[in-house]
């Protein structure tokens, strides 16, 4: 689709002005200004999604064109834009001062959310490599693709990763999106058992997750069209946290511990979907304190889920430790059950205390089962 977009400036001071205009959507593929002098129209620049980066008027993530006004002058100004994603158009006249100051600020949040998702990734990874449990690596694929998808999102990949090569713009931020989702979805069905304690949803949850690389697959071998894969992403994005929430409240409603931290993950996250439409539909305004805000329920929603896994050892300690007391992993030198590993073993000197119980044969032949347990319990108890 073509868009236009007219914008009329007006100095009424006495000395020319240097402004900077902004397209702060970094996804447009093609936007275009032209300035109106009296009669004349004349190009101002090109930048956009599908433009090579070395190609923009001022080197940034989003589309920005200088604009020189003369004193006195009425300015006119014309955007054509042409792109094949949701159009979302949060226009910003800024001073050069104003929009270092903008960037400047923006840094030291950008760098805390990419700061904890690579923590997030680093740590479990070390977790998964030391303890051979595939959940970790589940989410670690999770976090690891939302961090990228979030990079692409925000312009940041163009930037600095791929800046001559505006083609691989749209692939792989459908990728990342659905390569996240899809981890998401394998990490569910691992964290709450949906496999044993919902089937039919567990089914759902696997064909989804097919969907997502399917649409990977044809969109990279470009058998589907950018235009029908975004016109996909919506609803498969809906399906997706109905499905995760879905999971998360059947998990709390059997007592699951794991549904704790599960639903509110995916809880922030459907909450910072909804905020961040708004501000692409113009309900609220600057845009960018919108992907701000996602980027807070992202990077939350990450952190709950890395509690669940480190609430779900402790669980399990605990459990174990019913049948291998904490003292005995001790003498191995291990902090966990799942530390253990085939032929541990360590030398001790310990002493051995054996207890008979006189004709216990003949007593436990006349007692069930229950009144066995009870009498054992009462001796050990004395």
């Amino acid at each position: 689709s073509t868009w236009w977009l007219r914008v009329v400036l007006h100095n009424p001071s006495a000395r020319p002005l240097k402004r900077f205009v902004e397209f702060g959507f970094p996804l447009l593929d093609e936007v275009t200004l032209y300035a109106q002098r009296r009669n004349n129209i004349q190009p101002l620049g090109t930048s956009g999604f599908k433009v090579p980066f070395e190609a923009r008027p001022v080197a940034h993530r989003n589309s920005i064109f200088p604009v020189e006004i003369s004193a006195n002058e009425t300015l006119v100004l014309y955007g054509r834009i042409r792109t094949q994603t949701q159009v979302s158009l949060p226009v910003t006249l800024w001073s050069e001062a104003g929009l270092r100051d903008r960037d400047q600020r923006a840094l030291p949040l950008f760098g805390l959310f990419f700061g904890v998702l690579l923590v997030m990734c680093v740590y479990n990874l070390i977790l998964f490599l030391s303890m051979r449990e595939v959940s970790y690596l589940y989410y670690v694929g999770y976090v690891f693709f939302m961090a990228w998808w979030i990079a692409s999102l925000l312009g940041l990949t163009f930037q600095h990763v791929w800046p001559a090569s505006p083609g691989l713009n749209h692939v792989t931020l459908i990728a990342f999106s659905f390569s996240s989702a899809t981890f998401a979805l394998v990490f569910a069905r691992r964290f709450l058992g949906t496999a044993q304690h919902a089937p039919r949803l567990d089914k759902v949850m696997v064909g989804l997750a097919a969907v997502f690389v399917v649409d990977m697959i044809l969109t990279s071998l470009g058998w589907i069209d950018l235009r029908t894969s975004n016109r996909l992403a919506s609803p498969l994005a809906l399906l997706w946290i109905i499905l995760l929430l879905s999971a998360g409240g059947i998990a709390a409603r059997r007592g699951d511990a794991a549904a704790r931290f599960f639903l509110p993950s995916f809880g922030v996250y459907a909450i910072g979907v909804v905020v961040w439409t708004a501000y692409r539909q113009g309900a609220f305004t600057p845009y960018h304190h919108g992907i701000y805000f996602f980027q807070f329920t992202l990077a939350l929603g990450a952190i709950f889920l890395a509690l669940g896994l480190a609430d779900k050892i402790n669980l399990l300690n605990r459990q174990m430790a019913r049948f291998v007391p904490h003292e005995f992993l001790d003498f191995l030198g291990h902090g966990s059950i799942l530390d253990v590993r085939l032929g541990d073993q360590v030398q001790r000197e310990m002493t051995v205390l054996f207890s008979d119980i006189r004709s216990f044969t003949t007593l436990s032949e006349g007692m069930s089962p229950k009144e066995n347990f009870d009498f054992i319990n009462r001796y050990l108890q004395q």
